[in-house]
């Protein structure tokens, strides 16, 4: 195993998240759309791969939601699956749960219709490996769901991670490196005053989307708790923010340049990149009209005033034509 992933594999051995109380997470937000690209016959069960389980409560959602699909799950960390076992268990979902890594050679037999990913990819020392490994055992019409971190919506979080680094090198000096941030914390918190002062649209958008995730995690949802929020002890969802040995981050373009070395076709943008027409001046319509997909999510990213993760939706890209030009409106999404 390389050594930057036994890193995360220890890291997520020590502080698997979310825990075994939390509830199993409903999958329609991207299921639907994912399923919309699928044309699987009725004739036989689906079989759907999560990459990257951790502690199951994604693998257990869609499980739960299919129960006549075959679905299996691969992760990293033994004690990540032990709640992801025993979460399967509580709930009645029947998973095939195996541990590894999936950038060697998966351990299932046959292909995919489906592959899921998310919040792990991003973690791997090699991401286009990893992407290419799972299209490798993904059926040929099958459907590839992958989420990763948005580069400017966790932008304020390196910040702070670098910080942590440079005064405490050791992240599994975890009580050293959370006096350090409380005491940044305490420096840098606004007065309720300033922070009226500054209500941009973004902070106001984040802001509310953290008040629908507080919401859901009273009722037991594993939504994580966003590295804004005024930690007050060293708790895991601290730990995963701030203590991570191995983390990336995208916008569109970084997305672009991992789809080409993978070999994957990105065929929807659910978040970042997603197409939204009234963000456009009516003017730059015609313009916009005559760009190439990568380009229209980049604006649309750049125009869009809230900060987001990435989740796309893609296929194995086809290989290219000799004939096939990459002038505006055509190019390929794997160039």
């Amino acid at each position: 195993m390389r050594r930057s992933e036994s890193d995360v594999q220890r890291f997520y051995e020590a502080a698997p998240y979310p825990d075994l109380g939390a509830k199993p997470k409903n999958p329609a937000h991207w299921l639907s759309s994912a399923l919309e690209h699928l044309n699987v016959s009725a004739a036989r069960p689906l079989r759907y791969l999560d990459a990257g389980c951790g502690t199951g409560h994604s693998v257990v959602g869609v499980a739960l939601a299919h129960p006549d699909w075959e679905v299996s799950a691969i992760d990293l960390s033994g004690p990540s699956l032990a709640t992801a076992r025993e979460l399967a268990a509580m709930h009645g979902a029947t998973i095939d749960f195996r541990q590894g890594s999936y950038l060697d050679p998966l351990p299932f037999e046959g292909e995919f219709d489906l592959i899921g990913s998310f919040g792990s990819v991003h973690h791997t020392p090699d991401p286009p490996g990893a992407v290419r490994n799972l299209l490798g055992v993904l059926a040929p019409d099958g459907v590839f769901v992958m989420h990763l971190y948005g580069k400017d919506l966790d932008r304020g979080k390196f910040v702070i991670r670098e910080a942590l680094d440079i005064l405490e090198p050791d992240i599994t000096n975890i009580e050293r490196r959370f006096t350090l941030y409380r005491a940044l914390i305490a420096r840098q918190r606004p007065s309720l005053a300033s922070r009226l002062l500054d209500l941009s649209p973004r902070t106001v958008l984040r802001g509310l989307r953290n008040l629908v995730r507080d919401a859901r995690r009273a009722h037991g949802e594993s939504w994580s708790p966003a590295w804004t929020v005024d930690y007050r002890e060293p708790s895991s969802p601290w730990i995963d923010h701030f203590c991570h040995p191995l983390e990336n981050t995208y916008n569109v373009r970084d997305v672009e340049t991992l789809a080409a070395a993978a070999g994957l076709d990105v065929i929807a943008m659910l978040n970042q990149g997603r197409e939204n027409l009234a963000r456009l001046p009516p003017a730059w319509r015609t313009l916009y009209d005559a760009l190439d997909r990568w380009d229209r999510w980049r604006l649309m990213e750049l125009l869009d005033i809230t900060a987001r993760s990435v989740l796309l939706i893609g296929r194995k890209a086809r290989p290219r034509a000799p004939q096939e030009d990459v002038s505006a409106g055509t190019k390929s999404a794997s160039t």
